[in-house]
């Protein structure tokens, strides 16, 4: 018994023991943390744009004050300025960063949701270039607005994006201190392939000529660029992707390919449009000939806007708006022995407009009932037709009606590339239509 006695005394004072050792810790734990400010963001950054010709435009961005005494130990807050050129040629325009704003306390006095003091952090474009030493013509896409957060406290300290330690509390207390805004220009440009046409090498194969919409709008009663823009230039290039060794490289650098002016386009309702085209040969160029193309050889078009300040947009990035590739081709056939199983499309066209007044496009499979397709008003449209697995027959025609010299078609194949083609008044009533599955 006096073991026990003596056991559980010897308990109760290592227990005391260890509770006085954890809150001499839990109070060292909070005398080296140090309470600071949050800067909480409440306006999306993704509402904010701006584009490069037009400088109305001002970055407001609400922002909500937290600290330990709900905003009373703010003194100020300061915004700063950097405009940073990623386009750095002729010169690299990037400037050094500047003091733009600054806001005391008092100016955070709107209780936000949370009771929390909130303001609004401003800077206008046309503020943004002067502070900058720069004018609205040094500014190219894909430069960036950065804009830099100081706090500074009533104690002296102050916080910003290069602030060490760890911020406690979850998204809900982050507090970037900085914010960036990339520069777009602002166009709605636009490239449609009408005819989606490639560069084929299979044997027997027909090539068709190019043709483009070139498309710029500027309908909406906002757009600052028509005053700007003055010409769009094509530059072609070629690159040689089959050299063996001991053989030249026929690769071939960029070039003007064609150069137009906006008197060159159709203004419809602020919508200007252009069509143009090239042959095959046009594309090859002088110093090519069909015979030396081969497959994976590419063709590239690159669109360039020119201002009337001399600013130049493009880019150089496949797949964007300006910039397009044609590869050679050569057919590797999928359906020589059988049709091709999937989903096919067509895609009508009427020059007039008022649709294929009676000619449609007629399918039979496995010598089932014909289903015909047509467009039945407008100057194109698309349709849907299905050959299921096990198709062992597919038979397709070209049934005329009251104005076949309208009518042309594409259809594509299960994926999406061309599988039979006929421009404009080229139909021919009662014509087959074989089709060209490639893989």
């Amino acid at each position: 018994m006096k073991k026990f006695k003596k056991h559980i005394s010897l308990l109760f004072f290592v227990c005391i023991a260890f509770s006085c050792s954890e809150e001499k810790l839990i109070d060292k734990i909070y005398s080296d943390t140090t309470t600071g400010i949050v800067i909480r963001t409440l306006t999306d950054p993704d509402t904010i744009s701006f584009d490069i010709f037009d400088t109305s435009p001002t970055w407001d961005m609400e922002v909500e004050i937290q600290d330990k005494e709900n905003g009373s130990t703010l003194s100020e807050v300061r915004l700063y300025f950097t405009f940073i050129d990623n386009n750095d040629e002729p010169s690299d325009d990037t400037s050094t960063e500047a003091l733009v704003a600054t806001y005391p306390a008092s100016h955070f006095s709107t209780p936000g949701e949370f009771g929390l003091p909130t303001g609004v952090l401003s800077l206008s474009y046309a503020e943004a270039l002067s502070t900058a030493g720069i004018t609205v013509a040094d500014v190219l896409p894909g430069d960036t607005f950065f804009y830099r957060v100081e706090a500074e406290l009533a104690d002296g300290r102050v916080f910003t994006n290069d602030a060490n330690g760890t911020v406690s509390g979850g998204t809900f207390f982050t507090s970037p201190f900085q914010y960036s805004e990339s520069l777009d220009d602002g166009i709605e440009f636009e490239v449609a392939d009408e005819n989606r046409n490639i560069v084929d090498v299979t044997e027997g194969a027909t090539n068709d000529d190019f043709l483009f919409t070139i498309s710029i709008d500027m309908s909406d009663p906002a757009f600052a660029e028509a005053d700007y823009l003055e010409s769009v230039t094509v530059y072609r290039s070629f690159s040689d992707r089959n050299i063996l060794e001991g053989e030249e490289d026929m690769s071939e650098e960029e070039a003007v390919f064609g150069e137009f002016v906006l008197t060159d386009f159709t203004d419809t309702e602020g919508v200007l449009t252009m069509e143009y085209g090239f042959t095959q040969s046009e594309l090859y160029g002088p110093d090519l000939a069909f015979e030396d193309l081969l497959p994976n050889d590419q063709f590239r078009l690159r669109y360039e806007i020119m201002t009337t300040d001399g600013r130049i947009i493009t880019t150089t990035e496949s797949g964007t708006e300006y910039y397009f590739t044609y590869d050679v081709f050569e057919c590797i056939q999928l359906n020589a022995e059988e049709p091709y199983p999937g989903e096919y499309t067509i895609a009508f066209i009427d020059d007039w407009g008022d649709g294929w007044n009676g000619a449609s496009i007629e399918v039979i499979i496995d010598g089932g009932e014909p289903q015909n397709y047509t467009l039945e008003n407008g100057e194109e449209g698309l349709a849907n037709f299905t050959i299921p697995e096990g198709t062992t027959t597919l038979e397709l025609f070209f049934r005329g009606g009251d104005y076949d010299i309208e009518c042309g078609f594409t259809i594509y194949d299960p994926n999406d590339k061309p599988a039979a083609s006929v421009a404009v008044e080229s139909a021919v009533a009662d014509t087959p239509i074989e089709l060209l599955v490639c893989e």
